[in-house]
């Protein structure tokens, strides 16, 4: 029986991974092949990574973000299946290429939406050039970052609900910074809805995020 996450991929192959094999359909003939190849490319991504606070595996992050937009009504593909690689190349796991490549240019647009790049730039001028390229993003890119933000900011407040001050020490920034970031988050999802982007993730972000860290 195998003791580690490590143990379960090896013994554990993909029926529809990149190269060969059919893809699944179900039974009234529609494909689902794209999303679950999206999982098992995730889980060869990400499967020694782990989250900061709880050390929980990272792949809990894209499921989290992924199960968010299929509950607001947003269909699989592209959105689900982007969720599960938003976080690849920006960790050098996979390339834009590839994931063009497999899933088609709609996913590769959003994942390239959501990924800030890999350059050396102090942590809060990379957030400011994030935040500032959003402000301008297609409105799916918008979405499915708001996702992305969203269950990042529902589990900071799970695991400080939980480990107190403890949660705090674990993260790599301060408190103060983290506010920052959120609030300013929060600003520019809430100048994109003003300007006409409807949708109920930006507003629960919104919501959120004044109520933990003010307007």
């Amino acid at each position: 029986m195998p003791h580690n996450w490590a143990d379960c991929l090896r013994q554990v192959e993909c029926p529809a991974s990149a190269g060969g094999g059919d893809s699944p359909v179900t039974p009234d003939g529609s494909s689902e092949a794209a999303l679950f190849r999206a999982l098992w490319w995730a889980v060869r991504a990400h499967w020694q990574e782990r989250r900061k606070v709880v050390r929980a595996p990272y792949l809990i992050h894209p499921l989290r973000v992924a199960a968010l937009l299929i509950s607001y009504g947003l269909p699989e593909e592209p959105y689900a299946v982007a969720a599960l690689l938003h976080d690849t190349v920006e960790h050098g796991r996979l390339s834009l290429e590839s994931i063009r490549q497999e899933f088609g240019q709609p996913v590769a647009s959003l994942v390239e939406g959501v990924s800030p790049g890999r350059a050396g730039a102090a942590w809060r001028a990379r957030k400011e050039a994030s935040i500032d390229r959003l402000r301008a993003a297609p409105g799916p890119v918008v979405i499915l970052a708001c996702a992305d933000k969203l269950d990042n900011l529902l589990s900071l407040t799970e695991d400080e609900r939980r480990l107190g001050d403890r949660a705090w020490k674990r993260m790599r920034r301060s408190p103060e910074e983290i506010a920052w970031y959120y609030t300013s988050l929060a600003d520019m999802f809430c100048a994109r809805r003003e300007a006409g982007l409807q949708n109920p993730l930006l507003a629960e972000f919104c919501e959120l995020a004044g109520r933990l860290f003010g307007s």
